[in-house]
């Protein structure tokens, strides 16, 4: 029998100049332990820091944050202007690479159960962990760590759930409440008060105000007056009169304070006072996540402090980014795309074309982790199919998923379109020559996140583009037709 004579083609039907690989994203079978070395600590700087602030720590053989964990380790005594307790706490740092980490001071002075300012003096270590529980512990080194006047931030979340505490996250479009206590610069009193004041950007974070007055309830629903803040940057700022600590809820508490840039209150066109109606997050529209900055300054007659703080403000949903890889769902039986052709008596040169295309259409579909359905904070699948997807394409506040994706998900595929290109092969003397073209279901997904207002998150499922793949195989052989060597239907 004579030899069959096989050319195979793999054609996408991406727009894209390159088709990925299923295997792109190969696995690692290596079951190596990670080479855990002994860390070496050098510095912990600066000496001097307010809650808040970032710390660098500094050294060799720090382990990598995806092999383990490292904390930064203290013991030794915290000197205050009253007391001078024994002091053995620890931090988890954030490594950066091999000889650099970094810890935010706080939430509150890690060194004070009573959060007042002094001077930590003992010594510090960097302890290393690897995931299957192996340790290693630096040497001591002696550390003075001056913690001076600082704002801790005792609130920060949503009031449009049962949200408490500080929260690092929470969705667009919420009300928030903000507390914050100084330390370092004394107490207050109505004849010194301290003055805080609280910048933002507007839109990432947004204000609203209504006339000062007496409310009967608060907040009103329907004020006669109503302003929002400036857009660009903005600023309210108050007076505590007692104790050192500012909270403001606007949706539960009537907070009188001044304004700037001034607003348009009532016949006022420029009122530079108001009570504080709302502050809120801003609208966001993109992908992933956007982050509100804000700053609170605390003045009075013994001094001034300022801290920054972030907040990431999330959508519902989230889309995570497409890593461009896919993988095979379904082969589909090869078909002829061209009849058989004789190379008659002396073989002929042959040019073949797809001369029956064939048409796919893309699609999108989502599935979605039992979990959410059982999650009260979360609602169920159809509630987050209800607040994340706007009909079969469309992702919340008009992003398209043909942008995440990076494909088009509303399309048709053409394999006379993909078979761009016409093909030229020599047909042997009795043999008879076929164009087969076989047609693969591809799967493009993406891991799909659900959010809240309370900063919680929760792996919600996947969105899953189904795109096609033509293959072509020119083959010849004595026989009409002769058989191809593309694979088998098969689902996988």
């Amino acid at each position: 029998m004579r030899p069959l004579l096989l050319l195979t083609l793999i054609l996408s039907a991406c727009s894209s100049s390159t088709t990925p690989s299923a295997s792109d994203a190969g696995t690692n079978t290596s079951t190596k332990p990670y080479d855990l070395k002994t860390p070496q600590l050098t510095a912990v700087t600066p000496s001097s820091v307010a809650v808040g602030d970032t710390v660098q720590v500094l050294g060799t053989n720090f382990i990598p944050a995806d092999q383990g964990t490292s904390t930064l380790e203290f013991a030794g005594q915290f000197e205050d202007w009253e007391d001078n307790p024994q002091v053995k706490t620890s931090v988890d740092l954030k490594v950066v690479d091999s000889g650099h980490a970094t810890f935010v001071y706080g939430p509150n002075n890690i060194f004070s159960a009573a959060d007042t300012t002094g001077t930590f003096k003992g010594q510090v270590r960097v302890r290393s962990q690897a995931k299957d529980g192996r340790e290693a512990t630096s040497a001591t080194i002696n550390a003075n760590v001056d913690v001076g006047p600082s704002i801790i931030v005792t609130a920060l979340h949503s009031v449009d759930d049962q949200c408490v505490g500080v929260t690092a996250a929470t969705l667009a479009q919420t009300n928030l409440a903000l507390g914050a206590k100084v330390i370092g610069i004394g107490g207050s009193s109505a004849d010194e008060p301290i003055h805080f004041k609280i910048s933002f950007a507007s839109p990432g974070l947004s204000s609203q105000y209504v006339p000062d007055g007496n409310y009967n309830i608060w907040p009103p629903a329907n004020p006669a007056s109503i302003a929002d803040g400036a857009p660009g940057d903005n600023y309210f700022n108050m007076d505590v009169t007692s104790g050192n600590e500012l909270f403001i809820n606007p949706r539960v508490k009537q907070t009188p304070v001044r304004i700037y840039p001034p607003v348009q209150l009532g016949h006022s066109a420029q009122s530079t006072t108001g009570t504080l109606y709302r502050f809120m997050t801003g609208a966001y529209g993109g992908l992933g996540y956007a982050t509100a900055n804000f700053t609170i300054e605390a003045t009075n007659a013994r001094g001034s402090v300022r801290r920054s703080v972030s907040l990431s403000i999330y959508n519902p949903g989230e889309a995570k980014p497409y890593d461009g890889t896919f993988r095979v769902a379904e082969v589909f039986p090869a078909t002829l795309a061209v009849d058989c052709v004789s190379g008659g008596d002396t073989g002929r040169e042959l040019t073949l074309t797809d001369t029956r295309g064939e048409t796919r259409s893309t699609s999108l579909n989502f599935t979605w982790n039992s979990q959410v359905g059982s999650s009260s904070q979360f609602g169920g699948a159809g509630s987050a199919g209800v607040g994340f997807i706007q009909g079969s394409a469309n992702y919340e506040h008009g992003q398209n998923w043909t942008q995440v994706f990076g494909h088009d998900v509303n399309s048709t595929i053409s394999s006379e379109k993909s078979f761009s290109e016409a093909l030229n092969i020599h047909v042997l003397p009795t043999y008879f020559a076929v164009l087969y073209r076989q047609a693969s279901r591809i799967e493009r997904s993406l891991d799909v996140v659900l959010h809240n207002a309370c900063g919680q998150s929760l792996p919600a499922g996947k969105a899953i583009l189904t795109d096609w793949l033509f293959r072509y195989d020119a083959a010849q052989g004595p026989d009409c037709p002769p058989p191809t060597n593309l694979p088998p239907a098969q689902k996988f």
